[in-house]
């Protein structure tokens, strides 16, 4: 008799895990449903595992931190701030006019705007130095990325001027088409621009855009058919996002973010933003088998 996957498949959701140290900063779905079924893991054990795997090292520190950047958000907040202020009309309506008055005064003057404070918490100093590790890291990838694209345009040009090959004239074009040029370098590689990207990417991975298809969880309930009229219930992966859980945001709405045009950010930076997203979910996965072994999960073997 085969193992039942309800009780696995509820240890697994790492984010319920995680929902416990701050129940009310998580939404149901991703948290699981509640349940008047005793917990087996409190909220001490779970922060305890957590302190304990980031203590291994500072690879396991870091892949720890980005799971917690996500699903325990509170842990990178400071006190709050006012950033801004926003008009908002007042709820309570106008006063009635009698007819008589409104022949008088058809027209009701609009109720004036009431300016409410905008509130954002402060970036912590783990936020930061996460914030500036990916900018570093965008900033050392476009830099490669330039030295050896500048290295092959050199290399096709010499040999057309040496006449030791066919000028490539086509490959020479496509080097010089994928290089940035430098108004755009040196706009990308300035330290606002680079904090402003890092934090349009921890936006994106700590608020991405759920997968239609599962709700978030990467994986489905699948009917498999078996001999005679019976069907068998698996988990399988989804198709749709391929087990990820998350869709990416557009482009456009990526170019909004760092205030820059669609088609240089389609050209040139996407493929670093997407690349940077890549590193933060794979942390993500890192981290969450990191806590599910400390808390001595069988899961955490089977998911590396």
């Amino acid at each position: 008799m085969s193992t039942p996957l309800k009780r696995p498949y509820r240890r697994r959701n790492v984010a319920k895990l995680l929902a416990r140290l701050h129940p009310k900063g998580i939404t149901e779905p991703f948290a699981g449903g509640r349940s008047t079924a005793p917990e087996r893991e409190t909220a001490l054990d779970i922060a305890g595992a957590l302190g304990a795997a980031g203590q291994a090292g500072p690879a396991q520190r870091l892949a720890i931190h980005v799971l917690c950047l996500r699903w325990w958000p509170g842990l990178f907040e400071g006190p709050s701030r006012v950033v801004g202020y926003r008009s908002v009309a007042p709820t309570a309506p106008p006063p009635s006019m009698s007819r008589s008055m409104r022949c008088v005064a058809p027209c009701t003057p609009k109720p004036a705007l009431a300016r409410v404070p905008v509130e954002r918490p402060a970036e912590t100093a783990a936020f930061r130095a996460l914030a500036d590790l990916i900018g570093s890291r965008l900033a050392i990838r476009i830099e490669r990325d330039r030295a050896a694209q500048d290295a092959d345009l050199i290399r096709h040009l010499a040999a057309w001027v040496h006449g030791d090959a066919r000028p490539n004239t086509s490959a020479a074009k496509g080097v010089a088409d994928e290089c940035l040029h430098d108004d755009l370098a040196a706009r990308v590689l300035a330290p606002t621009f680079l904090a402003s990207w890092a934090r349009a990417v921890i936006a994106e991975y700590r608020n991405p855009n759920h997968c239609p298809s599962c709700h978030g969880y990467g994986e489905r309930l699948q009917l498999t058919a078996v001999a005679g009229s019976r069907a068998r219930v698996d988990v399988a992966s989804c198709d749709h996002c391929i087990g990820q859980g998350v869709m990416p945001w557009s482009k456009k709405r990526r170019a909004q973010q760092l205030v820059i045009g669609e088609h240089p950010f389609r050209q040139y930076l996407n493929a670093y933003h997407e690349g940077a997203l890549a590193l933060l979910r794979e942390l993500e996965h890192r981290g969450a088998i990191l806590l599910l072994r400390h808390l001595g999960s069988d899961l955490a073997m089977d998911t590396e």
